[in-house]
């Protein structure tokens, strides 16, 4: 509990008066004093009782990257017959989502936004749910603690492009040559015993030590690999999960598929198991925890 602004001024008052009574022994001032701490008393309780019988569901939270918040959301519960007045729902330190009116048996959702400031995994901060009631003097809360976990991924930055480079062949085709179809899908590096047939002759004329393999897709859907191995000529691990981030981001943003090699995760690659690709981004997120 707290005194708002106008509840301090209230206490001031309150005490100016109680001072004035003691040095004049004045009858009158006493009563004045004791009717305005009774007042206060009141508010007080109203206060109190405006909190009971309400309570908070924590429905989820979405995760999100640095820079960006995390949605939380949840809905109070009004269990009582009678109305909830002058309402408020926040985190410590952010601005409150208000409500003036909570009518009996009602249930009213509500979105949180958690600021992310650092990469991460967390759990959701207590939610505070507090009463100004009846006239704002008295600001009395009640703290909600959370189970629910969300993870802060690294912060998008760096080149968003996905290149040819990056592709996963079709299983058993190491030509270059998608199976079902003949659609230029764009170039990569060559790969040391791989066939000659697809590699880019005019390319290799311009820069001979550049040597590319056109990529065809074919008829089945593009997967590419992200691996750590791609970001090592980055300046540290922060910018390195940055632009790993980004990729992924980019990915899912196209809806292509995409598999990754990250140090600390490795889930296997040839037992054909789709991993989710959160998997990968909470990898990130607590690097170089290992998951």
């Amino acid at each position: 509990m707290r005194l708002s602004r106008s509840g301090l001024g209230m206490l001031l008052i309150n005490l100016f008066i109680l001072a004035v009574a003691i040095i004049y022994n004045n009858n009158l001032c006493y009563l004045m004093a004791f009717l305005v701490a009774g007042f206060n008393g009141v508010a007080f309780l109203k206060a109190v009782f405006n909190l009971r019988y309400l309570d908070l569901k924590a429905w989820q939270v979405d995760s999100n990257f640095v820079g960006q918040n995390a949605l939380w959301e949840g809905e109070l519960i009004n269990r009582s017959g009678q109305a909830k007045f002058n309402l408020e729902v926040f985190f410590a330190g952010q601005t409150p989502v208000e409500f003036w009116r909570l009518k009996g048996g009602q249930k009213q959702k509500i979105k949180l936004a958690l600021p992310l400031t650092q990469r991460g995994s967390f759990t959701v901060p207590s939610v505070v749910v507090a009463s100004k009631f009846p006239l704002g003097m008295l600001h009395v809360a009640v703290q909600w603690p959370q189970d629910l976990k969300y993870d802060a991924y690294p912060r998008l930055k760096g080149n968003p492009e996905l290149t040819a480079n990056f592709m996963l062949l079709p299983e058993g085709d190491q030509s270059g040559q998608g199976t079902g179809g003949d659609d230029f899908a764009g170039h990569r590096k060559y790969q040391e015993g791989e066939s000659l047939r697809h590699v880019n002759w005019f390319l290799w004329a311009k820069r001979p030590d550049n040597l590319q393999v056109k990529v065809f897709a074919g008829g089945s859907k593009l997967e590419y690999l992200l691996r750590w191995a791609d970001v090592q000529h980055l300046a540290d691990d922060e910018a390195k999960l940055s632009q790993l981030a980004l990729w992924m981001f980019t990915a899912q943003e196209k809806n292509i598929s995409f598999r990754a090699e990250l140090p600390n995760c490795v889930p296997s690659l040839e037992d054909g198991t789709k991993v989710d690709p959160q998997y990968y981004l909470h990898a990130l997120a607590v690097w170089p925890q290992p998951v």
